[in-house]
């Protein structure tokens, strides 16, 4: 059996076999791969099967907060110190995985995605967590962070999150970060959140439960 590499390359994708194979492909030249297949009904898993990566494929799709769990639930089974996730339609150029590694030195522990964002909903968004956070881009698929820093419970979660509160608990906790701009094509389908009317309210949910988290970890930390 072949060694296990620092670093675990994880994207997720459903309906993605126009990119999959590429992503794949480039993702392996830096690390171990491992495929969430969300019940894609094209291509993606075929094509992936070919590829020397590790594929977890649900039957029923899961969507993208559950899968990102499954994702980061099995890294640290497996023991994987340090992981880089990548979205699997090709908003990211999986060249970019390199300049994260070579990022990724003490006293980091996690490396943020920077895009160039059009849409006028998610610059309000990334102001937002910009402000209470430092971070420019919370909605960007591409981010490296190391296992030992995800809290265990909230892996177990069920919340449609898209997996912001384990990531948001890590900068709650005063964890050193630092940001790349990424590059890559324009999105050409719907965005995983804004696809209609109940996906913007739903995330507005998202952010409302952030705040209340936000507060009762300061208070939690008074008293």
């Amino acid at each position: 059996m072949p060694a296990k590499k620092p670093f675990l390359i994880i994207t997720l994708a459903r309906n993605e076999e126009s990119t999959i194979t590429n992503i794949l492909k480039k993702s392996l030249k830096y690390g171990d791969v491992l495929l969430i297949n969300d019940a894609s009904v094209d291509n993606t898993l075929k094509l992936a099967k070919k590829l020397p990566v590790t594929i977890i494929s649900n039957v029923v799709s899961k969507g993208y907060s559950n899968c990102k769990r499954l994702g980061l639930n099995y890294a640290i089974k497996k023991n994987y110190q340090k992981i880089i996730l990548i979205d699997s339609d090709g908003e990211h150029s999986p060249d970019l995985i390199k300049k994260f590694i070579q990022n990724f030195k003490n006293p980091i522990n996690i490396i943020f995605g920077k895009r160039k964002i059009n849409r006028f909903s998610e610059k309000i968004i990334c102001k937002y967590y910009k402000i209470i956070y430092g971070v420019s881009d919370i909605l960007c698929g591409m981010i490296a962070l190391k296992t030992s820093k995800i809290k265990k419970e909230l892996l177990f979660s069920t919340k449609d999150d898209l997996g912001m509160e384990i990531i948001l608990d890590i900068l709650r906790n005063k964890n050193k970060f630092t940001e790349i701009n990424v590059f890559g094509k324009e999105r050409i389908k719907n965005s995983r959140i804004y696809v209609n009317f109940y996906s913007k309210f739903k995330y507005l949910k998202i952010i409302f439960s952030s705040i209340i988290n936000d507060i009762l970890f300061i208070l939690k930390k008074w008293f």
